[in-house]
Parts: C-alpha cells; sequence; structure tokens
C-alpha cells in the first residue's frame, strides 16, 4: 500500500517530462504578415463612415488643476455630444444639476465651470489668438485636453489615405509594430494611432505636438455596438476611454453607454457659445491658451 503514492507521484513526473511551458511573447518581433497601411485605413474608415453626429451617456472622471494651483476631481453624469467634425459638448454633472461644462465650435473652445463661486467661464480660440473683447490668454485651460480633440480621441474620427486619395501618391506610409499593436502615423495630421493586431481595431490615440512627442493620449477599450440611423447593426466603438495630457497631469475616464448617431438627440444650441453664455450665465471671463 505505501508503494500506490510512489507510483502515482512517478506518473505524474513522467506526464511532465513531455509538457512545455508556455511561450513567452517578445513584443518587438513583428508578425511575418503584416497589414498594408491602406488595409488598417480602410477597416477603421469602414466602421465610422457616414457618422457625423454622436450622442452618448457618460459616467466621467476628472481630474485637472485649476487656475489657483490647486489639484481638482469631479465625479459624474452626463452626456456626451459631437457634430463632427468641430463642435463638442460634454456635460458633468450629480442629481440633475449639472457642475461643468466643456465645448467647442468652429472658432471657440470653452469650459464653464460651476462648482464654487463665482461661476467661471474658461474661454479660448483655436487658432489661439487673443479674444478682442478679453484680452491675450492669461494661463492655459485646466482641461487636459480641447473638446474639439474628442472625435479623435474616440476613434470615431476617419483617418486620411494619401494612396487612395492622390494617384500621384506612389507608397503609402509604413506600419510599425510596437507594444503588440500595429502603428501608424497619416501624414500631415500629428496623430498616431495604435490597432489590435486581432480586432483591427484602434486602441490607443497619441495627438503629437510639433516634435513628434505626444501631448494627448487616450486607451480605448470595451468594444460595444452603436445605434446608427436607418442601420439594422451599427459598428463597434469603443465605450471605455482614459485620456491624459503626458507630464502636464490631469486626465478624463468616460464610460460611455446608449451611443447613438440620431440627429434628434443633438441639439445645435449646444455648441452655440453665445447661447451656451446666456443659459450658464459666467461670472467671470478668463481667457486661455490651447
Amino acid at each position: 500500500m505505501r508503494s500506490i503514492p510512489l507510483l502515482i507521484l512517478s506518473v505524474l513526473l513522467a506526464g511532465c517530462v513531455s509538457c512545455t511551458a508556455p511561450a513567452l511573447v517578445d513584443d518587438s518581433i513583428q508578425p511575418a504578415q503584416m497589414p498594408t497601411y491602406t488595409e488598417l485605413v480602410a477597416r477603421h474608415n469602414s466602421d465610422v463612415a457616414g457618422i457625423e453626429k454622436f450622442w452618448a451617456r457618460a459616467v466621467i472622471e476628472l481630474r485637472w488643476v485649476d487656475d489657483k494651483g490647486r489639484n481638482r476631481f469631479e465625479q459624474g453624469d452626463g452626456n456626451l455630444i459631437l457634430s463632427l467634425p468641430n463642435s463638442s459638448a460634454l456635460s458633468i454633472g450629480k442629481l440633475g444639476e449639472t457642475r461643468l461644462w466643456a465645448g467647442s465650435n468652429d472658432e471657440f473652445f470653452w469650459l464653464f465651470d460651476e462648482m464654487e463661486s463665482p461661476r467661471k467661464l474658461f474661454l479660448g480660440r483655436h487658432d489661439g489668438q487673443a479674444i478682442e473683447e478679453l484680452g491675450p490668454a492669461r494661463q492655459r485651460s485646466p482641461l487636459p485636453l480641447k473638446p474639439v480633440d474628442l472625435p479623435r480621441l474616440l476613434g470615431i474620427a476617419a483617418i486620411a489615405d494619401p494612396v487612395a486619395s492622390s494617384p500621384a501618391a506612389t507608397s503609402p506610409p509604413a506600419v510599425s509594430w510596437l507594444a503588440n499593436r500595429f502603428v501608424i502615423e497619416p501624414p500631415g495630421e500629428q496623430v498616431r494611432y495604435h490597432f489590435n493586431p486581432i480586432s483591427r481595431r484602434v486602441e490607443r490615440v497619441e495627438l503629437l505636438d510639433a516634435a513628434g512627442q505626444a501631448r494627448l493620449t487616450s486607451e480605448l477599450s470595451k468594444a460595444e455596438r452603436m445605434e446608427r440611423t436607418g442601420f439594422a447593426v451599427g459598428p463597434y466603438l469603443s465605450s471605455r476611454l482614459k485620456i491624459e495630457s503626458p507630464g502636464q497631469g490631469g486626465d478624463i475616464r468616460l464610460w460611455l453607454s446608449a451611443m447613438t448617431d440620431d440627429p434628434e438627440r443633438v441639439n445645435p444650441r449646444v455648441f452655440d457659445l453665445q447661447t451656451m453664455k446666456n443659459i450658464r450665465k459666467p461670472e467671470q471671463i478668463i481667457p486661455v491658451a490651447r
């Protein structure tokens, strides 16, 4: 009887001789078959084709540094509303009361801050020029992003394909392999896209500065169906986002649901600066730089 445990142990050890440890993934070695730039762009643009409006419920966490240098945090519910390419609105509130409202249109970007008195409006121009009635900007925007960047950071903006759009273009941009993702940089757009190698969906977006360094990053995850008007089935879009500004502090985390392009949900009044000023009634207006 004492030999039975020894026999069982011997059998188990003998079986493990043929076992092989799982292979370690070396993400420095790119796949043997790399997609082309045009293939990645075509797949992405097919998913987002025709999306001109966007509406979603949002649970939001926002961390930022205010005009007094204090670290701030706000969490709440709201809506994300877009009319591509430049109009956006992102509201954050609690118990039905809006506390922060960020937005943009073709000319301006803004943040209404009603968390404490006096109610403030941080206002800037996309071109960086001074606002005539306010004078030059006195500080950077407290937000880690410009709301006009949201379509690209959400991965719902189309990507240019220079080969498809110009017969004179002879070769497409290169596709690289980094951290287990396919990576492209569309020429002249100052943006870098990282694609999942299996789904070929965008999982990370980096908006670049003039030196080619990331000034904003967006990590995208949890793809869910978006409702498309007139379509039986809409595309998969990321419903979880973490947007950061490297080296400057602050981030925005979004949990999106009920995503749709229903134009009746997108009220153009939310993109009209004068209308929003009349509604929100800021007591102090602060000009900000990008």
